[in-house]
């Protein structure tokens, strides 16, 4: 049986401005944070019972906010 989930997610912040850095170390920005409380609070709210043991496909489909140029890495 395949069974098909639909997520509509915040376009994620750029690698810059998701990470930051304090001497050697490297930890996750507020724009970081923010963005993934708001992830994890639009997957939680789908309230789904999942069964990960097999194969799965994603597909993403990725709308920028504007028309700048973009990295793709940056969307994954």
């Amino acid at each position: 049986m395949t069974e098909r989930i639909e997520f509509v997610l915040p376009y994620p912040p750029t690698v810059n401005t998701y990470w930051r850095r304090h001497g050697n170390t490297y930890f996750i920005s507020e724009a970081g944070k923010r963005y993934r409380r708001d992830v994890a609070l639009i997957v939680r709210q789908q309230r789904l019972k999942l069964n990960l043991s097999g194969r799965l496909a994603i597909k993403v489909i990725a709308e920028p906010p504007d028309k700048r140029r973009r990295d793709l890495d940056n969307i994954l």
